[in-house]
């Protein structure tokens, strides 16, 4: 196990294309950490300089206070798992597993012992005398997976190992990576661009943009209190609706009006909880964002709110993604499948006024409810 330190890491490439701007993240022992972004982000290129594989420009890497920067990827001890398995063809799973530690010198009785604690942690014991080509995705990945715990490192690094597995697959080997840290407790970076493996993998996110760190926090911070209007579209499914307007009155009594994507007007009321930071936070402007994810509405039962007419309507089991408006920019709301509205008509919702997020204009506008 071990502590990370990553200090202003940055990375410009001979084209002149800059990467990684300047990231800066202490990750503590036995601390499961999850970098996610859109492709582009830098997330890769990160975990890749912290592997050793991608040469850094600027900044420092620390591994339990020690600066790796000049050392060679076999020297940081560290085992990385990689999107496409990486697995040698030609050999059993048992010598897949077993052949970074014949390099290292171990014996043959240490070698043993690793090897069969980790295939029965990963319940692949019965297959540790096949080779890759006779396993299925899901267990090729569990193989690769214990090859990297074989070595016993102090850093784990994941290059989107789940992604070429097919969805029902991805949960399990999900819900086993998260059981199997819970057990082992050692160091893990766990780079992906799924939102959802992010958020119930990470104890804590570092979610990135433009190779710039946006937030890093943990998942429940991160969804309920974004940083910027970037990470509130980014964390989420349905993304969350903005709505462009302005704010009137004070921190004692603010309302909000803004326009929707027909060009027709909607109000609400600020959260008192919220319009003292407002004002605080927006200065002398009046234009700001209202972000509202899907739950944050119902169905208005005293005929006030917005009315919208309904795009498409898809049911979910108990609760149903009701897409409102005239274009792709409308609002989606999530709501209980008591009813299906069908499409073509209108639909009176309500905000929830407590659960609005706040943001400067701008696509990448900070939050107005910091501090």
């Amino acid at each position: 196990m071990a502590t990370l330190s990553l200090k202003s890491l940055s990375k410009t490439y001979p084209n002149g294309h800059k990467a990684v701007l300047g990231v800066d993240a202490s990750i503590n022992d036995g601390e499961f950490v999850v970098l996610v972004g859109p492709s582009g982000c830098g997330k890769s290129t990160v975990l890749r300089m912290i592997a050793g594989l991608e040469e850094i420009t600027g900044g420092t890497i620390s591994i339990d206070g020690r600066v790796v920067n000049d050392v060679a990827p076999k020297d940081r001890d560290i085992a990385m798992v990689f999107q496409n398995y990486a697995l040698y063809p030609h050999m059993s799973v048992r010598r897949n597993m077993s052949l970074a530690l014949e390099l290292k010198g171990l014996t043959r009785d240490e070698i043993a012992r690793r090897v069969n604690e980790a295939a029965n942690m990963l319940g692949i014991e019965m297959l540790l005398d096949r080779k890759p080509g006779q396993l299925s995705g899901g267990q090729r990945q569990r193989v690769a997976v214990g090859r990297a715990i074989v070595r016993e490192p102090k850093v784990f690094l994941f290059d989107e190992p789940l992604s070429n597995l097919d969805a029902k697959l991805r949960l399990s080997t999900r819900i086993e990576l998260k059981a199997l840290h819970r057990r082992l407790h050692t160091t893990a970076i766990y780079v992906t661009h799924d939102q959802e493996e992010a958020m119930t993998l990470g104890e804590r996110i570092m979610v990135l943009h433009k190779g710039v760190v946006q937030q890093f926090d943990t998942p429940l911070n991160v969804y309920h209190h974004p940083a910027n209007r970037f990470v509130a579209g980014f964390i989420g499914t349905p993304p969350m609706n903005f709505i462009a307007g302005s704010v009137q009155g004070d921190a004692k009594a603010m309302t909000f009006e803004g326009v929707l994507d027909d060009g027709s007007r909607c109000a609400m009321r600020v959260a008192d909880a919220h319009a003292g930071r407002i004002a605080a936070n927006l200065g002398s402007s009046r234009e700001v964002v209202l972000g509202l994810r899907p739950t944050g509405f119902e169905f208005s039962r005293s005929g006030e709110g917005w009315t919208m007419p309904v795009r498409v309507v898809e049911v979910l089991g108990d609760t149903m993604d009701i897409y409102c408006g005239s274009t792709a920019k409308g609002v989606v709301a999530r709501l209980p499948a008591r009813g299906v509205t069908p499409p073509d008509r209108t639909v009176t919702l309500q905000p929830l006024a407590d659960e609005a997020a706040w943001f400067a204009p701008g696509e990448d506008g900070r939050s107005l409810l910091a501090g």
